[in-house]
C-alpha cells in the first residue's frame, strides 16, 4: 500500500472519531482551565493571557484536524492515478499525481459552505470556552469558583462538542430532547456571556457601548449558530436575528446604567430575555408556535424576571 492510499484510507469508524474527537477536547479544556486558574491565583496575568490563547488555538486546530478526516474523499489516489496514467516519466508522473491527489484530498478547502460549517462548529464552544476563562479571570483568588467554572465550563464544552456533531451531521434524526438539551446549553453559554462581559467591564472601567455592542456580537452569533443548526440560516430569519440582536443591545444598555454589584444577575436576565426571544421565534419559523407555547415560555421569563429584581439590590446605584 502507497503513502497516498493510506491516506486515502478511512482507518476509524464515524463513532469513533467522534469520541475521539469528544474526549480530547475534553481533556484539553479542562486541563486549560485548571492551568488558568492556577496562574490567576499567582496573578501572572501575562502568562495567564498567553496559556489560554495557546490552548484555545489547539483547540481549533484539533477540532479542524478531525473535520479534515471527515471531508477527505476515500478514492483521491485512484482518481488521480487514472486522471495521469498517460504521463510516461515516473517524476512527472510522481509530482502530477501528488498535485493531483492533493487538489482531490483537500478539495473542501476551496468551498465556502465547508469553511461557514467548520465556523458555525467552533460559536457555542469559542464564546463558552472564553466566557469561562474570564469568570475565572474575574475570581483570581476564589478556589472555589474557579473550580466550579473548570468544571461546569468542562462539561458544556463536551456537550456541545459532543451534540453539535450529531446534529450538524444529521440533525433531521436527532431527537426532540436533544434538540432543547443544545438550546438549553446555547441559554446557559449566553448567561455565561453576558455576565463574564459584564464584569470585563467593570474591572477595566469599560463603557456603556462597548458592554452593549458585545452583548450584541455573542447573542447575534448564538443565535445564528442555533439557526444554522437546524438549516434555517435564510433572509427570514436573518431579519428575526438582526432584530434580537438589536433588542438585546438596548436592553444590555439598560443593565449596564442600573446594575452595580452582582453582574451574574444582569447575566440571568439578559439570558432569560434571550431565551424568552428566540424560543418563540424558532416556534414561528418552525410554524409550530401556540398560544400555550408562547405563555409557557413568557411564565419562565417573567419568573426569571421577578428572581432578579427580588435578590438584586439597585441601592448603591440610585444612591
Amino acid at each position: 500500500m502507497t503513502f497516498y492510499a493510506l491516506l486515502d484510507k478511512q482507518i476509524t469508524s464515524t463513532r469513533a472519531r467522534q469520541l475521539t474527537l469528544v474526549i480530547v477536547s475534553t481533556i484539553i479544556t479542562f486541563s486549560a482551565f485548571e492551568t488558568l486558574s492556577f496562574l490567576t491565583g499567582i496573578y501572572q496575568i501575562r502568562t495567564f493571557v498567553n496559556i489560554a490563547l495557546l490552548y484555545y488555538f489547539g483547540l481549533v486546530a484539533f477540532t479542524g484536524f478531525v473535520f479534515d478526516l471527515r471531508l477527505k474523499p476515500m478514492p483521491g489516489l485512484k482518481k488521480s492515478e487514472k486522471d495521469l496514467r498517460h504521463f510516461s516519466q515516473r517524476i512527472v508522473w510522481a509530482w502530477e499525481d501528488f498535485v493531483s491527489a492533493s487538489k482531490i484530498r483537500f478539495h473542501y478547502l476551496f468551498s465556502w459552505e465547508q469553511w461557514r460549517h467548520y465556523f458555525n462548529y467552533l460559536i457555542l464552544p469559542g464564546i463558552l470556552y472564553w466566557s469561562v476563562v474570564a469568570l475565572i479571570f474575574l475570581h483570581p483568588f476564589l478556589s472555589i469558583n474557579k473550580q466550579a467554572f473548570s468544571i461546569v465550563g468542562t462539561v458544556l464544552v463536551s456537550i456541545a462538542i459532543w451534540y453539535m456533531k450529531t446534529i450538524f451531521t444529521n440533525y433531521d434524526r436527532a431527537s426532540v430532547q436533544l434538540r432543547y438539551l443544545m438550546l438549553t446549553v446555547t441559554v446557559f453559554t449566553a448567561f455565561l456571556a453576558f455576565s463574564a462581559a459584564l464584569g470585563l467591564a467593570w474591572y477595566f472601567g469599560l463603557s456603556a457601548s462597548w458592554y452593549a455592542v458585545t452583548v450584541l456580537a455573542a447573542g447575534s452569533l448564538l443565535m445564528y449558530q442555533s439557526a444554522f443548526q437546524r438549516r434555517m440560516v435564510t433572509l427570514r430569519s436573518l431579519k428575526y436575528i438582526v432584530s434580537g440582536g438589536i433588542g438585546i443591545y438596548f436592553a444590555s444598555s439598560v443593565v449596564f446604567l442600573y446594575w452595580s454589584v452582582n453582574f451574574y444577575s444582569a447575566g440571568l436576565l439578559l439570558g432569560g430575555l434571550l431565551y424568552f426571544y428566540w424560543s418563540v421565534v424558532l416556534q414561528y419559523l418552525q410554524k409550530r408556535l401556540t398560544k400555550k407555547m408562547f405563555l409557557e415560555y413568557l411564565l419562565i421569563f417573567i419568573f426569571i424576571l421577578i428572581f432578579v429584581l427580588t435578590t438584586t439590590n439597585f441601592g448603591a446605584r440610585i444612591s
